[in-house]
């Protein structure tokens, strides 16, 4: 009798320890894409370079170059032409354009369509202050 409690014991056990295995498996396997997915290299942004390098972010924060895309919703003085004004080279408004480039020498602009960009035919000249077509 003991021998036999014993055999539906252990039965019992590999069982459950089966299930536990299982997911004790699954769990490793999921830990280890997530690590795996962690060390892939891929950009995270410039925003991660503040949380260390607080001083120089700043500074970098106001060069050109940091600057060079920027979405006029959260920027709404970027667009330096008036859109408002009728012009046969220009056909779009400020509600159309996504994205700005540029700030110096000319600026361009860009609608987005599903997931895509694309760049408008005008553009606007920073220096003489008038608008172009798009080269």
């Amino acid at each position: 009798m003991i021998g036999k409690s014993f055999a539906n014991v252990f039965c019992m056990l590999a069982l459950l320890g089966g299930r536990t295995l299982r997911s004790k498996a699954l769990e490793l396997k999921q830990r280890v894409a997530a690590d795996q997915a962690a060390m892939t290299p891929h950009y995270v942004g410039s925003v991660v370079c503040k949380s260390c390098q607080a001083e120089i972010y700043a500074r970098w924060k106001k060069t050109p170059m940091a600057n060079v895309v920027r979405d006029p919703r959260e920027n709404p003085g970027v667009t330096l032409p008036d859109l408002a004004k009728p012009d046969p080279l220009v056909r779009i408004t400020k509600d159309q354009i996504t994205l700005v480039y540029g700030s110096i020498w000319k600026q361009r602009y860009f609608t987005k369509i599903g997931d895509d960009y694309f760049v408008f035919s005008a553009q606007w000249n920073v220096r003489t202050a008038s608008r172009a077509a798009h080269s």
